[in-house]
């Protein structure tokens, strides 16, 4: 769950379905990693290109992890507490994990590869907005309260008021001065754009490219 974290130190899960969906994605990244490291003679064409690169970002995944433990046990050892760092921490290494995840899902799904990155980014990019709008912004400003089965938040008022002037000036009500709620609405609507104009110009390359030039990099 905290692999998928997006919320600041309230610890405010999503709802549990949006976990299925990671666990289910990771799952046919991972049939695909498979079928890479059981094949027996070197992959043909783009996947021969890729072999050194998923062996180093690997080795950096396993050596983060062989960190991540001896931390866990250190922990307990001294406090007799299992803690420590929880998977947020992982974003560390975000760019090998993507690429990882990448590699696995275009070898599961070859023939899909021009839309795959599509799907998945559009996929996260929702999620992002969705996490933002309907579970943070209305957690850290009370109009929603942590559900009572622990997954995702439940509405003390109307989820109209996240779109709200007073939901903005909540926001900000503890930020320097130059961060006032049109400056913050300014920066949510530039980040939008940002959004679009990635996922356009992946459009736009995906629909240029030959088949031959696809790669999950």
């Amino acid at each position: 769950m905290t692999f998928c974290w997006c919320s600041g130190w309230s610890f405010v899960l999503l709802p549990k379905p949006v976990y299925l969906v990671f666990v289910a994605l990771f799952g046919v990244a991972g049939i695909g990693l498979a079928r890479i490291i059981k094949s027996r003679k070197s992959e043909e064409g783009a996947f021969a290109e890729q072999r050194e690169p998923l062996t180093a970002a690997v080795c950096l995944l396993l050596f983060f992890i062989i960190g991540v433990a001896y931390h866990k046990i250190n922990a307990y050892g001294t406090v007799r507490f299992m803690g420590g760092p929880g998977g947020w921490y992982f974003y560390a290494i975000v760019a090998p994990i993507s690429f990882i995840i990448a590699l696995g899902l275009w070898k599961t799904w070859p023939k899909c590869a021009r839309c795959m990155f599509l799907v998945v980014f559009g996929a996260v990019a929702i999620l992002e907005v969705y996490a933002v709008l309907m579970v943070l912004a209305p957690y850290y400003t009370g109009i929603a309260v942590p559900a009572v089965s622990g997954w995702g938040v439940t509405f003390v008022e109307s989820w109209v008021l996240i779109f709200s002037q007073e939901t903005a000036a909540l926001l900000t009500a503890n930020t320097p001065r130059m961060l006032s709620p049109n400056v913050l609405l300014c920066l949510a609507a530039a980040y939008g754009f940002v959004l679009i104009a990635v996922f356009w110009n992946v459009v736009v390359a995906s629909a240029n490219s030959s088949p031959s030039a696809r790669s999950p990099a």
